[in-house]
């Protein structure tokens, strides 16, 4: 089932996150620094606002869906509940927020966040709920068409003069549409009632991680405000784009892994034990690693070729700095998020990862003012490094004092074995620019690197393989 799932979500997520990176090149050639920076800062604003106020509401549903899984509408009923209440907490917030700002450009901009913020914040909850009931094929229907219309309206409504406003508007018609569906298919029929011990336990889980993923969220995003602030929203519309690039290109082939595979683990804690989950998780890592390594080495090598075909020219020269150094804060990210804070979820300790995160995200804000003033906005990629650093460090650490899976070592090595042996196909002169010549190189790296991991035997695939040329 894992190998299934795998498959199936990287081609239903895979597809969607392919487009939102065709997003990015593409918006970086129809605006100007500045607009991007805008653009770029709405959106972090938003997903901050997202992930301290409806953060919880997901990660409780993925977390007690799989024992709620017969009869679930006690379960969505209280996820609804809360969700309206937060909707309306919001929406005061927000409108008090725009009302006091003194700049009447960004004004504008708030205002239309509450609403975005609303409908991101259904359109994802509706996800993990397709995640959670293990239908991948929903999960890619929802997000396929989502990112297919904001992309297209995005681009229209650029050509069209909205400048800014284009891409968020297309974002919002996107969301809009997918919700009205998941609406009717899922959320008929479920009453507003309160289960107050249900929401308690939500509550007591979701909360922590609440405070932890808006720490989180401040490694992700605080330096482009504080660059925005120090060296203006064009200098920070350039590092957004750029770190973008590099986060999301990495962190999708991470996330499309986790959300095959801890679904399936949850399940395997609540219906086999400890033990079976712990197995699982083992595999999923090497998976992980098996996968998220080479790429990650291939985008630091490859880094200036991506670079020209990705961004105009206004974007090009500090990318070139800061792509390679968010491409390995990526894969460090990744590694702590899907292995090692696996521990805190699977105990429901959920208090330790957000004391990971807050000391990783003031030491994070520190290296930011000590940094930028300094080096530019290649300090801000080097605190993010840093604080990836330490957070992988702490998460491991305290993830096995509640519930110790155990790291597979081994593969590790064979994997990085493998992937050195490939990187060296890479480093050889070539004219990458050239389609075919970039095809039939990265072809060879990727046989050399299936060939290495079958004569290593990385996660017994060799032993699998020769089972079944044998039967």
């Amino acid at each position: 089932m894992l190998l299934k799932h795998t498959v199936i979500y990287f081609l239903v997520r895979g597809i969607p996150g392919l487009i939102n990176l065709l997003a990015i090149a593409v918006y970086t050639r129809l605006l100007s620094p500045l607009n991007y920076g805008r653009y770029a800062l709405t959106i972090a604003g938003i997903g901050f606002f997202n992930v301290l106020f409806f953060q919880w509401l997901r990660l409780s549903l993925i977390r007690f869906l799989s024992a709620h899984f017969k009869n679930p509408k006690l379960l969505l009923s209280s996820i609804l509940v809360g969700y309206f209440a937060i909707l309306l907490l919001t929406g005061l917030v927000g409108i008090l927020l725009a009302l006091l700002w003194p700049d009447p450009v960004w004004r504008g901009f708030i205002f239309l966040s509450i609403p975005l913020l609303w409908i991101q914040a259904w359109y994802e909850l509706n996800l993990e709920l397709a995640r959670g009931k293990l239908l991948p094929v929903k999960y890619g229907i929802i997000a396929g068409i989502k990112t297919v219309i904001a992309f297209i309206l995005g681009v229209l409504m650029v050509f069209f003069g909205f400048e800014t406003y284009g891409p968020l508007l297309g974002l919002f018609a996107g969301m809009l549409l997918v919700g009205f569906y998941s609406a009717r298919s899922e959320w008929a029929g479920i009453k507003l009632t309160i289960n107050k011990p249900l929401l308690y336990e939500l509550l007591r889980y979701g909360l922590p991680l609440t405070a932890s993923f808006a720490f989180g969220f401040v490694i992700n995003v605080s330096d482009r405000f504080i660059i925005a602030v120090m060296l203006g929203e064009a200098t920070a519309g350039v590092y957004s784009a750029s770190y973008d690039l590099a986060y999301q290109s990495l962190y999708l082939i991470m996330t499309i892994l986790n959300l095959s595979s801890f679904p399936i683990i949850l399940n395997a804690l609540e219906q086999k034990g400890e033990s079976a989950a712990k197995d699982l998780s083992q595999k999923s890592t090497t998976l992980l690693l098996a996968v998220a390594l080479p790429i990650s080495i291939t985008c630091i090598i490859l880094s200036p070729v991506i670079i020209n075909l990705a961004f105009g020219n206004s974007y090009r020269t500090e990318a070139s700095i800061i792509f390679p150094i968010i491409a390995v804060a990526s894969l460090l990210s990744g590694i702590k998020t899907y292995h090692f804070d696996r521990s805190f979820h699977l105990s429901k300790w959920t208090v330790g990862q957000m004391w990971v995160l807050f000391i990783s995200a003031i030491v994070n804000a520190a290296l930011n003012l000590i940094l930028i003033p300094y080096i530019g906005i290649s300090g801000a990629a080097y605190a993010t490094l840093f604080a990836y650093i330490l957070a992988i460090i702490l998460s491991g650490y305290l993830g096995a004092k509640s519930f110790y899976l155990p790291f597979p070592w081994k593969n590790f090595f064979r994997i990085s074995v493998s992937t050195m042996i490939m990187a060296l196909s890479l480093i050889l002169p070539s004219d990458w620019l050239n389609l075919w010549n970039a095809l039939f190189n990265c072809s060879i790296a990727i046989a050399i690197y299936l060939f290495m991991l079958f004569v290593l035997n990385v996660g017994g695939i060799r032993s699998y393989l020769l089972l079944i040329i044998n039967k």
